[in-house]
């Protein structure tokens, strides 16, 4: 006679989602109250986003009727460390995000609820194009700017990926060694960077400092390639060495890699209702009429449709950790 397994240990449901990151994140913050986003000016509404983000709508699918709470505290134009890269030093970056959550629970202005918390960070878009960038603009880099990987502009903005990965692994360790060590349940999400080579936005750039030389367009994109490559490699290796140290017993830690998802809209839009994945919906201040049809917002964010495709993928990889 086969003796019957034990039962799992029941696990409670998420009570609150957490989320650092930048734009690709950024609600506003009208799901977190009291946290309000004091650059909102910087990022006038209707530029950046609709406002319709992945986090809205992933808490209202979790668990239909008892939304868990959603504390956002993306920034717009956010960095994960600003003494990394200088483009965004008016910006708090991710490291000032979590302390700004951790002083919101220290001073009771947010609660987690009676459940598990989950923590998302979707940061690295900004950095990675600020170094890519700053190898191979011809007006920063000058008469070097970097076309091969070889280069050494290139090979010295790998080794500033490198510094970005760990500065996302100690954020990581750091806030979930401080929430584990308060005897709370927690599980700790780390999204990686899609394919931003294109997006309108850097396609715009590729064609500002190559004109119209379409074989140096590409190996500047291939560069970019490159970088968010080693980035996305180098962060599933840093949560895989802080899960495999630590363990899972007190909530998930994991990469939620969203390459695949992108690349497949991108490649068969129609599976997903998208028609138009090349060019953006607000163009010129005007908004174009069928935005359910189109991939980009604007020259680098998603639309709606791509949000809820982002929430409702992030929702069936959370359901399957539990």
């Amino acid at each position: 006679r086969t003796a019957k397994l034990p039962p799992r240990n029941p696990q409670s449901k998420y009570s609150a989602v957490v989320v650092f990151g930048d734009s690709y994140s950024d609600d506003e913050h009208r799901q977190s109250e009291p946290v309000k986003n004091p650059y909102k000016a910087l990022a006038r509404i209707g530029q950046n986003s609709t406002g319709i983000l992945w986090p809205n709508i992933l808490v209202k699918e979790m668990y239909p009727g008892s939304t868990p709470k959603l504390y956002d505290y993306a920034y717009n134009a956010a960095h994960a460390n600003n003494h990394l890269t200088t483009w965004g030093m008016h910006i708090p970056d991710t490291r000032a995000e979590i302390q700004e959550y951790l002083s919101d629970v220290a001073n009771g202005k947010i609660s987690g609820g009676g459940g598990d918390i989950i923590y998302i960070w979707w940061i690295g878009i900004n950095p990675i194009d600020a170094i890519w960038i700053d190898a191979c603009d011809p007006t920063i880099a000058g008469a070097k700017h970097a076309r091969y990987p070889t280069d050494a502009l290139f090979v010295n903005a790998t080794n500033r990926i490198s510094l970005q990965v760990e500065e996302v692994r100690f954020q990581v360790q750091s806030l979930r060694a401080k929430v584990i060590a308060n005897s709370r349940r927690a599980s700790f999400m780390i999204v990686t960077v899609p394919n931003i080579d294109v997006a309108p936005y850097q396609n715009r750039l590729v064609q500002k400092w190559a004109g119209n030389d379409k074989d140096q367009q590409e190996d500047i994109l291939k560069l970019l390639r490159l970088l968010i490559k080693q980035y996305n490699e180098g962060l599933q290796k840093a949560i895989k060495s802080i899960r495999d140290k630590n363990g899972e017993a007190k909530g998930f830690i994991r990469t939620y890699d969203i390459v695949l998802l992108w690349k497949d809209i991108l490649n068969t839009p129609e599976k997903y209702g998208i028609k138009n994945v090349t060019t953006s919906c607000f163009r010129n201040n005007v908004v174009c009429t069928n935005v359910k049809e189109y991939f980009f917002w604007d020259s680098l964010h998603p639309t709606p449709s791509v949000e809820t495709i982002f929430a409702h993928d992030m929702n069936r990889f959370i359901s399957d950790q539990r």
